[in-house]
């Protein structure tokens, strides 16, 4: 299967540029079409035009859409195209204060504030500034605009606040080459960053994930980095450090990704968020998708194996899940009764409480929407917690960043678009678990059996250690 990269590209301009933004959404056009196969890259422009039903349909200003439907975030490529005007000024809707001259200008500062916090990487900025003599009266709206227009332009010298280049041209021929030369340049870099790091990965999602994490966890400065790579493989729209930090934001995402969908997709070791009745954090969106007719398939964690062993030792150890590990094989070692095993797992913080609570959350969704709702227990590794919906996914890989400051499994969490290479990766993954995991149906007959494999297994482990 062909992976093909979409490289989100943001259009701002005032009014004057029509022909400029035409000019660009032609080019971008141009480009995917000659360049796609070879490159495996593409742009995907976001422009205000877009937005226009939308805004039409929710009865919100045209910037509202635009800043709801096109987050800033989600953007590598950020283009303003200039004249001779700024644009319409944005008003505070309660205390009709002006708070931006324009659009524009919002949107510039909005990509500016990204491209700062993400150590200057994205998105990557293109100014464009259209040369052309205008002749207007002393004190007029016209002379207002050129002013304007001038003064933003006088914080891109090298001592104001925006030091940076801008690209002049007269003509829209001018113009057309310009575009085309600089987005050509980033569509050649961004294949070239995409062959390199999937010739280290060859393809193995373990790799994929470590790879990335080394690089996430040298920009861990803060709490939240939004799209701080510049790593067109790891295309995503947020990610967070730690996942034990405030959680209140990347809740009200979820459930917004689960939103008017006609299918939930959600693989973890519990599920508590998503099915346990009184957890209340994204049970209820859930229970909408259902109402309207909607699929939700659930694989979880088989607690009677040796992940559901490591699960229980790891959840809430105050130290390295390593060393925690040993410490329980140790006591099991002097223990004559191997069903300590299945103690060691019932009596944990994951099982007793978060597991069983989302079963039976599950139980009582399957009594209402039957086969809307399908659960699988897995009885080996995931390699992530994940949800999936057509509108994008939310990962949390089962990696240790950091050798010095291991504390369970919690690394950080990614959250990405349709169109990134992860979300496919993700995608594909999960099909392939969940025909290998087992309905919940026939695991509820076969427990005292697993209970019995288990302990068998860790018995041989455990005779082994003795005679080392």
């Amino acid at each position: 299967m062909e992976n093909y990269y979409g490289i989100n590209v943001f259009i701002s301009s005032p009014g004057d540029m029509i022909a400029e933004r035409n000019a660009c959404v032609a080019v971008i056009k141009k480009l995917n079409n000659t360049r796609k196969e070879e490159l495996k890259v593409f742009f995907n422009e976001k422009t205000f035009e877009r937005m226009i039903p939308t805004v039409v349909e929710t009865g919100k200003s045209l910037q509202e859409g635009v800043d709801k439907e096109i987050p800033m975030r989600s953007i590598d490529i950020f283009i303003c195209i200039l004249g001779n005007r700024m644009g319409t000024p944005i008003f505070d809707t309660h205390t009709k204060k002006m708070l931006y001259k324009s659009g524009t200008i919002k949107e510039f500062k909005d990509a500016y504030s990204l491209w700062e916090k993400s150590g200057k990487k994205v998105p990557h900025i293109l100014i464009y500034h259209k040369i052309k003599k205008i002749n207007f009266e002393k004190g007029s709206e016209d002379e207002k605009q050129y002013n304007d227009v001038q003064e933003f332009l006088e914080n891109f010298q090298s001592h104001k606040e925006h030091p940076g280049k801008i690209q002049n041209f007269t003509k829209l021929k001018e113009f057309k080459e310009l575009i085309e030369n600089h987005l050509l340049s980033y569509m050649l870099k961004f294949s070239n960053q995409l062959k390199s790091i999937r010739s280290k990965s060859d393809g193995n999602i373990n790799d994929i994930w470590k790879s990335f994490a080394e690089k996430m966890y040298l920009q861990s400065a803060s709490n939240v980095h939004p799209n701080p790579s510049g790593e067109v493989y790891f295309s995503y729209d947020n990610v967070s450090f730690p996942v034990t930090a405030d959680s209140s934001q990347r809740t009200r995402d979820k459930n917004e990704l689960m939103k008017d969908v006609n299918e939930i997709r959600m693989m973890a070791h519990a599920g508590y968020s998503y099915l346990d009745i009184y957890a209340n954090r994204m049970r209820n969106t859930v229970e909408q998708c259902l109402i309207h007719g909607g699929v939700f398939k659930i694989i979880l964690t088989n607690p009677y194996s040796y992940s559901g062993l490591l699960i229980s030792i790891a959840d809430g150890a105050e130290k390295n899940a390593d060393y925690v590990l040993k410490s329980v094989l140790k006591r099991l070692r002097k223990s004559d009764d191997q069903k300590e095993v299945i103690s060691q797992i019932e009596n944990s913080q994951w099982f007793a409480h978060k597991q069983r609570g989302a079963i039976e959350g599950y139980l009582r969704f399957k009594d209402k929407f039957m086969n809307q709702i399908q659960l699988r227990m897995l009885g080996f590794d995931m390699y992530a917690t994940t949800l999936i919906t057509e509108k994008g996914a939310f990962i949390e890989p089962y990696l240790i960043v950091s050798r010095e400051e291991q504390r369970g499994m919690s690394t950080f969490e990614v959250q990405v678009g349709t169109q990134s290479y992860i979300y496919k990766n993700v995608e594909e993954n999960f099909e392939i678990l969940w025909q290998l995991a087992e309905p919940y149906e026939i695991y509820v007959k076969k427990i005292e059996r697993y209970k019995d494999n288990l302990c068998a297994d860790i018995g041989m482990l455990l005779d082994g250690l003795d005679h080392k």
